[in-house]
């Protein structure tokens, strides 16, 4: 993914303080992610183990940005 600036939807801002999820996690979910698909409206899942389950991170590229929409820890890629 390119370095553009990240943008963190209000539901996915909730959901990292939730979970403790600390930015680079993030990061490194997009940059460097163990899995990844597409989910719907042009969004894309990137997943990464993280604290014993998978990150799920939720986002879709923009012209100046990418936007995180969610951020969810599961047990498994879907």
């Amino acid at each position: 993914m390119a370095d553009k600036p990240l943008f963190l939807t209000r539901h996915a801002r909730n959901k990292r303080r939730r979970w403790n999820v600390d930015i680079n996690d993030i990061q490194l979910a997009l940059q460097d992610p163990e899995k990844q698909a597409p989910a719907m409206n042009n969004r894309v899942n990137y997943w990464r183990r993280w604290r014993g389950v998978w990150l799920r991170v939720t986002a879709v590229e923009e012209a100046q940005r990418v936007v995180i929409v969610t951020i969810t820890p599961r047990k498994g890629p879907d």
